[in-house]
């Protein structure tokens, strides 16, 4: 339970536009399958196809998902101390959010993922969690800005706001708040609740803190 709890803890995003694509929506639903039965090992081979895909279609809707498997991954990786394997796809991540603000420059999950790897890039450097925490936020924000309707967004915010410490504007009120938010955004778009994977986590993660 554990591993599943923590598995997206920075946290991930297939928009509505990925249902469209009957091969993108293989993908969802087989990256839902391994995250409800903790198949990490099938999860990565699962990243490496998808990877291919896209450098042969460059498809947007491809780009999308792969960024947020590996997004789940790494909240794994740390969840089981595998430092190695979380650095490695963090930096894969990196190039994946780049590929999509070339594409789309106001791509708002682009910041929202680009804000959570600010928060799993602390963990690597301890000396930098004021600078990289505000750059976290920040690109948060402009996420939330450039589209407040979408779940993820409010993911993210909720994420930074339950591991942020109160003395820095953090809380779990406000984390509790933020995700009720986006489970409610989820729950309104035709598709998002559908073989989504962090729907799923969000519910569980609910749960969790209200507990």
């Amino acid at each position: 339970m554990t591993r599943t709890l923590l598995f997206g803890m920075a946290l991930i995003m297939l928009s509505p536009a990925v249902i469209a694509d009957n091969v993108t929506v293989n993908y969802k639903k087989m990256f839902y399958n391994h995250f409800i039965s903790s198949n990490l090992d099938k999860w990565v081979g699962l990243m490496a196809l998808l990877q291919k895909q896209y450098i042969e279609k460059k498809s947007k809707d491809d780009l999308l998902v792969l960024a947020y498997a590996r997004y789940g991954y790494i909240g794994n990786c740390f969840s089981e101390n595998k430092r190695k394997s979380a650095e490695k796809h963090i930096n894969k991540l990196e190039k994946n959010v780049e590929q999509m603000l070339k594409k789309d420059d106001k791509w708002a999950e682009a910041y929202a993922l680009k804000g959570a790897l600010y928060g799993y890039k602390i963990e690597f450097n301890k000396w930098k969690t004021i600078d990289y925490g505000l750059q976290s936020i920040n690109n948060i924000n402009k996420a939330l800005e450039l589209d407040p309707a979408s779940p993820y967004g409010w993911v993210e915010k909720a994420n930074a706001n339950y591991y942020m410490p109160k003395t820095f504007g953090g809380g779990i009120d406000k984390a509790i708040k933020h995700l009720e938010k986006a489970i409610r955004l989820f729950e309104k778009k035709p598709g998002e609740t559908t073989h989504n994977w962090l729907y799923l986590l969000s519910m569980t993660n609910l749960g969790r803190w209200y507990e």
